[in-house]
């Protein structure tokens, strides 16, 4: 990849890669790709993809995707702009856009939902684990029709000492407002993802949305056309 980010990806047990999904893992604050190696085991999917990424600026001795509030804006922009590049180019590389999923955790997961409520085409879902929801000023203004069919999830812990379980319900409620359909799942973990529960969750989760997808598209293809349609077709 030629874009300043420090990624990795982790082919799964298939000939043709990009016939299953790619899921784009966003750690969170002070973190980096490191721990979550041993991800797509604990998801639990061996034809998943992984592409696992370092955020691009530099805390202490891990990553981050933005600075602190109140100087977090620039940051934002910058490795949002950076993911949507990324994405562009995987799908140059053959990978379908409603094959790419985004998960990250905390910062990650603000991140990856900035990246999905704002790519331009559809992409196959979003998560975000203990995290929050960043909203700009005229964020509704920006939402596309598929934005609002984009499926999505948000998990969190009653025992997340970072961010308040209230802060996280009320951005998504935010979301529900906007006609974005969101799931919710509540678990007994803290500020982290529960690689016992969690992780095969959202391994099944997408595995859903994907089947989801291909069911959409046999039924397209073996959908007849209209009498109307087969008339005027050959009509003299």
């Amino acid at each position: 990849m030629g874009l300043d980010i420090q990624c990795e990806l982790v082919l799964g047990e298939s000939r043709q890669p990009t016939d299953h999904p790619l899921i784009l893992v966003l750690h969170g604050q002070g973190d980096s790709m490191e721990p979550f190696r041993d991800f797509p085991e604990e998801i639990g999917q061996p034809r998943f993809n992984y592409l696992l990424l370092n955020a691009p600026f530099r805390q202490g001795r891990g990553y981050a995707w933005y600075r602190s509030e109140p100087q977090h804006r620039p940051g934002i922009i910058k490795s949002t702009a950076l993911i949507v590049e990324l994405i562009y180019e995987l799908i140059e590389e053959g990978w379908a856009s409603e094959q790419i999923y985004l998960f990250g955790l905390s910062q990650g997961g603000l991140i990856a939902f900035q990246v999905a409520l704002q790519f331009p085409l559809p992409l196959g879902g979003v998560i975000g684990s203990s995290t929050y929801i960043h909203f700009s000023r005229d964020w509704q203004k920006s939402l596309l029709p598929h934005h609002r069919r984009l499926p999505a999830i948000m998990t969190h812990g009653f025992e997340d000492r970072e961010i308040p379980l209230r802060e996280a319900q009320l951005d998504r409620q935010r979301l529900q407002k906007a006609g974005i359909r969101v799931e919710w799942l509540v678990m007994d973990k803290g500020h982290e993802v529960d690689e016992e529960i969690e992780s095969p969750l959202i391994g099944r989760w997408i595995l859903k949305q994907a089947e989801k997808r291909k069911s959409k598209r046999s039924r397209a293809k073996t959908k007849r056309p209209s009498a109307e349609v087969q008339t005027g077709a050959f009509a003299l």
